[in-house]
């Protein structure tokens, strides 16, 4: 697969796209339609198939849910 502007720019949803790194993604997590694909240039060709509005809003979601998954593990040490 040739990697285009487009996937370069938004490699950073590629991780969450393959599964939470928490262990237990949040209820309304976007990404878990993504978790199923076998084969990880299907899962980028996913990606970057999304308009960029879409991607920003995967990538605000993801960055949200990371700020809360932290401050659950500060009060939670035990957490993961």
């Amino acid at each position: 697969m040739l990697y285009s502007e487009k996937i370069i720019a938004n490699a950073d949803l590629v991780v969450p796209a393959n599964g939470c790194q928490f262990g237990n993604p949040v209820k309304d997590c976007p990404f878990t339609k993504y978790w199923d694909m076998k084969d990880p240039d299907d899962t980028i060709s996913a990606i970057a198939s999304l308009s960029d509005e879409e991607l920003e809003n995967l990538r605000a979601f993801h960055q949200k849910c990371i700020l809360e998954k932290v401050k659950q593990f500060h009060r939670e040490p035990n957490f993961f």
